[in-house]
């Protein structure tokens, strides 16, 4: 996970010493590698334990330990961001330009920002889980819908309706056993938060995947996966955040897939037969 790609995603929570520290790695990360954290704390009127603090903040063991992150980050080459919210005078070419950047550079943000342990620990969940509870409103819903038909073709139980009320009784039922995953871009969404306390309460594992590790979804939630914050102002149905929202879905299915794979194939050869029949 890119560790400047992660401190530019949080920079609307950080503090007023926080956001200093946050600028000055992000405008010098050449300069910075090597530097110690009472350097950074002089060079940005903090202390050397507020750097510290902050490394921590991040995810890291130390300041030492995100340094270390940043030099890696060399080999990740920046994308260059263009306007792509459309404009009336936009012509097609245009348009199949601005869209072809929007996805693209969604996706490797996606990708670059992904832990790779909560992503291991979450799949490892799903494995195990007796049912697994699906939670998705609005432009999520999509998101949610798709992982329900996948993991439903290769015989995976588990239990989703557009219905929140229908699927809020369902997980009157949910145990320990189980697994409820919630897809929600702000993390604030008033019936995904229902749905994780509730399955917390429970003793249930809770997964959610959101773009801001800090709302309220996560109080509720044993791994959180983040999803680059990419809507504008004007949010033309969501997109950019049901392509991260779609990929990270994906690779949950491929994860559950790859750990029972010739069940698995099985499973789908089967439910293609049937299929099959739809058209005769």
């Amino acid at each position: 996970m890119s560790s400047i790609l992660k401190i530019k995603e949080r920079m609307p929570s950080y503090t007023e010493g926080e956001r200093r520290i946050a600028k000055y790695i992000i405008d010098h990360k050449e300069d910075v590698i090597g530097e110690s954290s009472q350097v950074v704390a002089e060079k940005t009127k903090t202390s050397a334990s507020s750097v510290v603090r902050f490394s921590k903040r991040l995810g890291y063991v130390g300041f030492t330990d995100l340094n270390l992150a940043i030099a890696a980050d060399k080999e990740l080459p920046e994308i260059d961001l263009l306007e792509t919210i459309i404009v009336s005078n936009d012509d097609v070419h245009t348009m199949v330009q601005k869209a072809k950047h929007a996805n693209q550079n969604t996706l490797s943000k996606t990708y670059k920002l992904l832990d790779e342990r909560k992503l291991e620990s979450s799949i490892e969940a799903l494995t195990q889980a007796d049912n697994i509870f699906i939670v998705g409103l609005g432009g999520s819903s999509i998101v949610a819908q798709d992982l329900y038909h996948k993991l439903t073709r290769i015989n995976k139980k588990c239990t989703y309706t557009q219905d929140f009320h229908m699927l809020l009784t369902s997980l009157t039922f949910i145990s320990k056993e189980d697994v409820s995953i919630a897809f929600s871009y702000s993390g604030e969404t008033y019936e995904a938060n229902l749905a994780q306390k509730q399955a917390k309460s429970k003793g249930a594992t809770t997964v959610s995947i959101t773009s801001n590790p800090r709302s309220s979804i996560t109080k509720y939630s044993d791994y959180v996966l983040v999803i680059p914050q990419e809507e504008k102002e004007l949010r033309l149905g969501s997109i950019a955040s049901r392509f991260a929202l779609l990929a990270i879905s994906d690779l949950l299915y491929f994860g559950l897939a790859k750990n029972n794979l010739d069940k698995i194939l099985d499973n789908l050869e089967s439910s293609r037969e049937l299929l099959k029949k739809l058209g005769r």
